[in-house]
């Protein structure tokens, strides 16, 4: 684990991990018990994750990239797209 983050609502944790992958898991509602409610695959290391609003996760990447994914919290397929493609090892995402 790399960096997690909270959804704004607090019942979803979302965790960035070493080996490129993001995993949404469901808290609190389910007494205790967490379940995978999403998983997003990157091509590198998650450095850094933002979840500023219900809609909205931000994913920084190792290789400088931060990319986007809509509705994190619920189980599609919906796609990450490339936001900002930088130099260096996105080190910290703020949120507002």
């Amino acid at each position: 684990m790399t960096s997690m983050v909270f959804s704004p609502d607090g019942y979803s944790l979302a965790v960035g991990q070493s080996d490129g992958i993001v995993f949404v898991y469901r808290i609190g509602e389910f007494k205790g018990k967490k379940t995978i409610s999403n998983k997003f695959p990157q091509p590198f290391s998650v450095t850094a994750v933002e979840w500023p609003n219900d809609d909205q996760l931000f994913i920084g990447l190792l290789d400088g990239k931060i990319r986007l994914s809509n509705q994190p919290d619920r189980k599609t397929t919906s796609k990450v797209t490339l936001v900002f493609d930088g130099e260096s090892p996105v080190i910290r995402l703020i949120g507002k």
